[in-house]
């Protein structure tokens, strides 16, 4: 009788990792999309304080549809929409609106955007079964952008800055996950003992 107290505890966690891993997906698309609307300028720490929070919710969402046994082409393919919009569109839309609106802040953003979608069509959006990613993935892509113009760079560093990372989007080099580097980081503090 215990046995099937604890499956039935067991499936119910597993549940609710599950659905927190749903609900942070959505919040996720929230954040990028009232980002993307919010009106320019104005709004610019505002809008990156939304993406920097749908980082956070990305960060948290596939490990735990993973650990809840769970893991479903549907969630990966919400999380691939997510993270276009939260890390392709939001940061591009905000480059375009905190530089001058140059021809190469446009162009830059177009490419951003481009190379994002790219991305997620050349590298698919099954769920993840390994530490490693093709290509330097979209949230972090899109971290780095925003930040970069939450702190004011000048417009053709974030410009350029913008077109390197849609290059390191859709090349083939291998980059650690999140997961893997902090699991890492441990293991080297454990080492050595700090």
């Amino acid at each position: 009788m215990a046995a099937r107290g604890d499956a039935f505890i067991a499936g119910r966690r597993s549940n609710l990792r599950r659905a927190l891993a749903d609900v942070l997906t959505c919040c996720n698309l929230a954040c990028g999309i009232t980002a993307m609307l919010l009106p320019g300028q104005r709004h610019r720490i505002r809008r990156s304080s939304l993406i920097l929070l749908a980082t956070l919710c990305d960060t948290f969402d596939g490990p735990l549809a993973r650990r809840s046994g769970h893991a479903t082409e549907f969630g990966a393919a919400a999380d691939g929409v997510a993270d276009l919009i939260s890390f392709g569109l939001a940061p591009a839309a905000l480059l375009a609106d905190s530089t001058s609106c140059t021809a190469s802040s446009t162009v830059a953003s177009g490419l951003y955007v481009a190379a994002s979608a790219w991305r997620l069509a050349r590298y698919g959006i099954a769920p993840r079964t390994s530490d490693l990613f093709r290509g330097l993935p979209l949230t972090g892509a899109g971290l780095a952008l925003t930040v970069s113009l939450r702190r004011g760079v000048p417009s053709r560093i974030a410009c350029g800055l913008a077109l390197s990372l849609a290059a390191a989007m859709v090349s083939a080099v291998p980059v650690p996950s999140g997961e893997a580097l902090a699991k890492r980081a441990v293991r080297i503090a454990l080492r050595s003992g700090t």
